[in-house]
């Protein structure tokens, strides 16, 4: 599972839930959302608003069920919230802020790998974010932290298609360029 945080700066058309549908190129080359469900793209999702000053901001939570061209980007704005700073998708906010604001958050590896993992272990690696003013504000960092301070991807908002499997299952975090919010051994060394 790969989970991604975002920011924009509009409050999107509904705080959490799923966004699903087939992806289509549109004259001007970018990608737009349909209705039609015969390849979706879907991604879960969830928001909340951040007061940074001098303007608010809203961030994301972002799960991609699949692995579309510019799927995480299309379905923020199709929620009338684009990517900050998106040359592509927000090109007005790429005018004004310091780069765009879509970062790979945090993978979980599969506890079928045992060199990564000890048996029943789930390995979550999350990576903060380490450039971009509205990132590395306090408030952005605080919710980071609460966000992934339990584990680093096992969160539920919406009905049982969020449930991760191995819920009862130890999870082991290593962050990188970052505080170590939960810290278990990965690796035994004998000597």
């Amino acid at each position: 599972c790969k989970y991604y945080v975002a920011m924009a700066g509009r409050k999107p058309v509904k705080k959490q839930g799923r966004v699903r549908g087939d992806m289509v190129r549109s004259r001007r080359g970018q990608w737009m959302l349909t209705r039609g469900l015969d390849n979706p793209a879907t991604t879960h999702f969830m928001s909340e608003a951040l007061c940074l000053e001098p303007a608010r901001r809203h961030v994301f939570l972002l799960k991609p069920l699949s692995g579309r061209t510019h799927q995480l980007r299309v379905a923020l704005k199709s929620l009338g919230a684009p990517v900050l700073g998106d040359p592509r998708y927000a090109a007005a906010t790429a005018l004004y802020v310091d780069r765009a604001y879509l970062h790979a958050a945090a993978v979980r590896l599969p506890r079928r790998q045992p060199a990564l993992a000890l048996p029943g272990e789930i390995l979550d690696i999350v990576c903060p974010p380490t450039e971009g003013a509205d990132f590395l504000s306090e408030e952005f960092c605080s919710w980071f932290g609460r966000t992934f301070e339990h584990c680093a991807c096992g969160w539920q908002p919406v009905g049982d298609e969020m449930r991760e499997e191995g819920a009862d299952i130890t999870t082991g975090s290593t962050w990188f360029g970052g505080t170590v919010l939960e810290s278990r051994p990965i690796f035994r060394y004998t000597t």
